[in-house]
């Protein structure tokens, strides 16, 4: 399941990565002024604006290693439902976000339904047992098999 999580992750990161990338749009990144940014901030105030990685400053003070982990954190953060540092401003960043949110659900019901699945199943082996146990011991004393006999097999029994 962490396999299939980190990929999921990973795969969306470089979505996510490619989405905020202006120059997949024919943006320069020199079309705004990136100095009046916060560090931390967005460069705009507003609704629709620029891309991720130009709105937050990734693109002239980061390598790709930490766009990536950027990227990463805030899709991890998408599919687990924890706290998103960044927030989606072009069209195309909204509807990835809602696409990652709507696999999240998804993703995030199977895996409770296999936990589910498998505490059921524990619950149908201890029943079962349950019921040998019974069986055995109404046989054994219905035959009146001896106590010391009777030890043995229960322990046979709790050994399987």
């Amino acid at each position: 399941m962490f396999l299939i999580f980190g990929l999921l992750s990973h795969w969306a990161a470089c979505v996510w990565g490619w989405v905020g990338n202006p120059d997949n749009f024919g943006l320069s990144s020199s079309w705004r002024d990136i100095s009046s940014c916060s560090m931390g901030g967005p460069c705009e105030f507003g609704l629709a604006g620029s891309p991720w990685l130009y709105r937050y400053g990734f693109i002239d003070n980061y390598d790709v290693t930490t766009q990536y982990l950027a990227a990463l954190q805030f899709t991890a953060a998408l599919m687990t439902g924890g706290e998103v540092s960044m927030q989606a401003s072009t069209p195309l960043e909204r509807l990835f976000t809602i696409l990652v949110m709507i696999c999240s659900i998804f993703i995030s019901s199977v895996v409770v339904g296999q936990i589910l699945l498998i505490m059921d199943r524990q619950s149908e082996a201890s029943m079962a047992f349950d019921e040998q146990m019974q069986q055995s011991r109404e046989f054994m004393v219905a035959r009146r098999v001896p106590l010391n006999l009777q030890v043995r097999v229960y322990r046979y029994l709790e050994s399987q």
